[in-house]
């Protein structure tokens, strides 16, 4: 998959998502756009990288937990092009080992 139709793809998500919750036209995504300016909360971003694990079958996020998120649409679109170009197979969320920081607190009786 080409870096122009991964980031076709991820613009006409974003663009869906946007418009269920806003009544003006989404931001233009261009290459230098930073992300957290485009008007998408954390819950949003979550809704669309899960949107995108359906449409694209990879979760960027899941395959490497530790990566540095994206600042940029550029950047964004990079870290989905070079996934499907290493042709990397998803991981469900569900099958992704537990991280120690990430799991609850065991509770004792007493």
């Amino acid at each position: 998959m080409t870096t122009d139709t991964v980031a076709d793809q991820i613009r006409a998500t974003f663009n869906a998502l946007w418009s269920e919750d806003h009544d003006e036209p989404p931001p233009p995504l261009s290459d230098d756009t930073v992300l957290l300016e485009t008007g998408f909360d954390s819950m949003a971003f979550a809704v669309l990288i899960a949107q995108l694990d359906d449409d694209l079958g990879v979760d960027p996020f899941a395959i490497d937990p530790d990566a540095e998120p994206p600042i940029t649409f550029a950047e964004f679109v990079g870290f989905y092009t070079r996934l499907l170009e290493a042709d990397q197979p998803a991981i469900p969320l569900a099958a992704a080992e537990p991280r120690e920081d990430l799991t609850a607190p065991a509770f004792v009786d007493g």
